[in-house]
């Protein structure tokens, strides 16, 4: 088996070293443990990992490796190399212990010796779930983040990290960042629903028009959060940003019905979609679950169950009935009359996926993977990856 999701490491849970109690809690959070007596048993399981040094014991290829020390002679398939990143390896553990529920692969567990790092663990464990939802980790740049179909579907734009935008089948190119200074990364693409241009996000809160109109930004505005993505009003006169704690915000046309900001979330905010009238809209988290607002109706959601991998985006069916989630392993998750059409769950990719766009007819729907890779299901049609 192969994580179901590696992080790549953030300010809280880094990449490597020892971390002591506090950076395994904040490693099994971002890995989206958020059950405290789950999360307190796995810090104090981690054993040295709890205390200080989390380097592998044996030589390559065998012995017990890194954070959790996960044994490679009984799982020969994770990357030996990568199992000494903290994030990775605790991917790993998440695997093997089917989400942080099965604790008796450990032996740590199975003699009792996790039971001497409880106190800490336990400490740990309540500063982290106390502190509000993780930083977001997203993967290293530059990588591809969002697509957006043109008004008849018979092509999309990617948008990569650094600004170079890249269009497919039918899809006219009006501009990109390429080769501009940024002061954030891009985050996200919206395109014109009326057929012209496109709207470029950055993580600052920075908008970028082109070959459509500018109604408005967050640049150079405080922010809680970064911000995680952009949709574009139905005609096409505004548009909303939605941001890693659940913040919206509202340019042009678009209107404000509420938020998640300010309030406890189980993971970070990572996809929006708009509602097509009067006025809504959807955002889900991380976690699975789905947030609806003003006339977006709640068609269910992934929220408290088990997930093999993070929920990334999420797309509408054109009458608002349903939407679509997607996994950064390419699982899709259908609610409402959103029709299943296919998945790449289950199938080995070569980098995670990113972003969903459906087809203006809900029959069918697009997604990109960081590396490029373009997916298409139903009447979604490939039309090219750069």
């Amino acid at each position: 088996t192969r994580p179901s999701i590696a992080l790549t490491g953030s300010s809280n849970c880094p990449a490597t070293g020892s971390i002591g109690a506090m950076g395994t809690a904040w490693c099994l959070r971002e890995a989206g443990l958020t059950n405290r007596d789950a999360m307190i048993l796995f810090i104090a399981i981690s054993g040295p990992g709890a205390e200080s040094d989390w380097t592998c014991n044996g030589p390559d290829g065998a012995g017990a490796r890194g954070l959790f020390q996960i044994q490679m002679s009984a799982h020969p398939g994770y990357d030996p190399n990568r199992l000494r990143e903290c994030a990775y390896n605790t991917s790993a553990a998440k695997d093997i212990s089917n989400g942080f529920t099965n604790p008796r692969p450990w032996s740590a567990y199975t003699n009792g010796h996790y039971a001497r790092n409880l106190g800490a663990a336990a400490a740990a464990a309540d500063a982290v779930l106390k502190a509000g939802p993780p930083s977001p980790p997203p993967p290293p740049p530059p990588h591809f983040v969002g697509i957006a179909h043109t008004e008849s579907g018979h092509g999309y734009w990617l948008v990569k990290s650094d600004g170079n935008v890249y269009p497919f089948g039918d899809a006219h190119f009006y501009g990109s960042l390429g080769g501009k200074h940024l002061n954030a990364a891009i985050v996200g693409i919206a395109a014109n629903p009326k057929g012209t241009g496109y709207w470029l996000v950055a993580a600052d809160g920075g908008v970028f028009s082109f070959g459509a109109g500018f109604y408005g930004s967050m640049g150079g505005h405080h922010l809680n959060a970064p911000i995680a993505g952009i949709t574009a009003t139905s005609d096409g006169r505004g548009y909303w940003l939605v941001a890693y704690d659940g913040g919206i915000f509202t340019f042009g046309d678009a209107q404000y019905h509420g938020s998640m900001g300010g309030q406890h979330l189980n993971g970070w905010m990572l996809g929006m979609a708009g509602a097509p009238s009067p006025s809504g809209y959807w955002t889900t988290a991380s976690d699975g679950g789905v947030f609806a607002f003003g006339s977006a109706a709640f068609h269910g959601s992934m929220g408290g169950q088990h997930l093999n991998a993070p929920v990334v985006g999420i797309a509408a069916t054109p009458n608002g009935g349903g939407y679509w989630l997607v996994a950064s392993d390419g699982g899709i998750f259908a609610f409402g009359n959103a029709g299943f059409h296919g998945s790449m769950g289950s199938v080995h990719l070569a980098a995670p996926v990113w972003g969903i766009s459906a087809t203006p007819d809900g029959g069918g729907y697009w997604m990109v993977g960081t590396d490029g890779g373009v997916f298409a299901f139903g009447d979604a049609h490939y039309y090219g990856r750069p």
